[in-house]
C-alpha cells in the first residue's frame, strides 16, 4: 500500500482481505498474511513465556504489534 492513502478503495480491500484470511501476497512479496501474523506473535509469546517469571525483558516494536501481542497475552486463543 506504499503510496496510497490510508482511507482509500485500496487500503480496505488489503485490511478486509488481511483480516478475513483471503490475502495472497505474491511469493517475493514481503506482505504478511495474517496467519504469519499470528504465527509470529505466538513465536513472541513462547519466547516470553521461555523466561524466568522475574526476568526483565525489553520488547521494542511498533503499536500494531504491541496491540495483537497483548491482547493474544490476555486471551487463550
Amino acid at each position: 500500500l506504499y503510496g496510497r492513502p490510508l482511507f482509500s478503495i485500496d487500503s480496505a480491500k488489503y485490511v478486509l482481505s488481511w483480516f478475513f484470511g483471503t490475502l495472497k501476497p505474491k511469493p517475493d512479496s514481503k506482505v504478511e498474511t495474517r496467519e504469519q501474523f499470528l504465527a509470529r506473535i505466538e513465536e513472541a509469546r513462547k519466547f516470553f513465556e521461555g523466561h524466568d517469571p522475574d526476568a526483565r525483558i525489553v520488547l521494542v516494536t511498533h503499536s500494531i504489534f504491541i496491540n495483537f501481542f497483548v491482547g493474544q497475552m490476555c486471551s487463550d486463543s
